[in-house]
């Protein structure tokens, strides 16, 4: 026979609240923009993430995270240049989030 106390300095669960349980990726805020907009997106572990921008015609734009991220959620922010630094022109973007074995992708639309 054990017998277990529980005192109130020990908690009966965990808070799982800063990690999600699947992969997420988030619509860009505020969306339209101009000058930057904010892309949030969380992992349920750790793992390598690469986060772009591409032209809705595909074309590459530039790369905003290419790194290992631990699992909970991020922000990244978005200026509207391209990888060379240059502002873009006004149109449709697509932002992509490879993680895992997992590719999530949305628009957001710069206005100038």
């Amino acid at each position: 026979y054990i017998q277990t106390t529980i005192t109130e300095d020990f908690p009966l669960s965990i808070e799982q609240e800063d990690i999600p349980s699947q992969f997420v990726l988030n619509k860009a805020f505020p969306n339209p923009f101009n000058p930057k907009t904010q892309i949030d997106f969380g992992l349920p572990y750790g793992a390598h993430v690469e986060l772009a921008i591409y032209g809705i015609d595909g074309r590459y734009i530039k790369t905003l995270v290419n790194s290992f991220m631990a699992g909970g959620f991020h922000s990244v922010d978005w200026d509207g240049t391209d990888v060379s630094g240059n502002n873009v022109s006004t149109g449709i973007y697509l932002y992509q989030l490879i993680a895992g074995n997992v590719i999530l992708s949305e628009k957001v639309s710069l206005v100038k």
